[in-house]
């Protein structure tokens, strides 16, 4: 129990007034600790010599002597304790029922709580229901649909994976706009910052970008790339055609890595010596 019953006359009570103040701090503590531990009024001596810290024999003698302490086998009894003071069986029968109460209660609570959100709900739904749904039509791929926009009708150049609509395979980069791009970035390896940046969203595929944000992504990553001092840097792709470009991409793809010995760095360094090995094949067949 967190509390016990006292009598604000107990200072007054004759049994009280010849034990002194000692003898009644050591009552209170007793009774304290026979009604925190259950004990129906038993305080063994043990504790009693814990409480007070020092020899009390006459305090105690004198608390026996006034009735309000009774001896008793390993230490002592308060006398009339179950008529002030909640028994052991009392404080268990209250706490089962309380326990019990509250799982009433909390159930009680869950069935309201579960009443009123299907209440809610089947509220929602009805609203959800009596809005129109706007038709729209089910886009169909044409062959001339089969990419998405690009620029201009120039030859594709790379392949970018993108997200949401249209409906294709990718956003193409045209030669026309690697073109104005190299005119515009002088020194800086357009074609390999552009092969850079596809590998980078492959590679990375939930920070993809709309087929509408290609063109700002790419310029982006242009700036950047001068900014970090990649220009002024020959370009590894000078007189490749776009042809040699796109095959050595579509066969480093199907070997699904690089084989060559010793491994190369990067998917543009495989590339570029897979286009080396072609031309020095083509000049020695010539």
């Amino acid at each position: 129990m967190p509390w016990v019953r006292i009598d604000e006359h107990l200072p007054d009570h004759p049994k009280f007034l010849t034990v002194g103040v000692k003898g009644m701090g050591l009552f209170l503590v007793g009774l304290c600790y026979a009604n925190r531990h259950l004990t129906d009024g038993f305080v063994p001596a043990g504790a009693v010599e814990v409480f007070a810290g020092e020899p009390m024999h006459d305090v105690i003698a004198a608390l026996i002597g006034a009735g309000a302490w009774t001896k008793s086998t390993g230490g002592y009894h308060v006398h009339d304790y179950g008529q002030y003071q909640p028994l052991k069986a009392q404080v268990l029968h209250k706490r089962k029922m309380l326990s019990k109460l509250g799982r009433y209660g909390g159930l009680q609570r869950a069935k309201r709580h579960a009443k009123q959100n299907a209440k809610q709900n089947a509220k929602r739904f009805r609203l959800q229901a009596a809005k129109p749904v706007p038709s729209r039509p089910v886009p169909v791929q044409s062959p001339s649909d089969s990419v998405s926009p690009r620029l201009d009708d120039s030859t594709p150049l790379l392949r970018f994976p993108v997200i949401g609509l249209p409906v294709g395979p990718g956003w193409l980069l045209s030669e026309t706009q690697v073109v104005e791009w190299e005119a515009l970035f002088p020194g800086l390896d357009v074609r390999g910052e552009c092969r850079n940046a596809l590998a980078w969203i492959q590679a990375n595929p939930t920070r993809r970008k709309t087929a509408r944000g290609m063109l700002r992504f790419l310029v982006g990553w242009l700036t950047r790339a001068v900014g970090h001092g990649r220009s002024n840097t020959p370009s590894r792709d000078a007189g490749l055609t776009t042809a040699e470009l796109t095959a050595a991409q579509r066969v480093r793809a199907n070997w699904g890595g690089c084989r060559h010995e010793p491994p190369c760095e990067s998917a543009h360094q495989c590339e570029g010596v897979i286009i080396r090995q072609w031309r020095i094949e083509r000049e020695g067949g010539a």
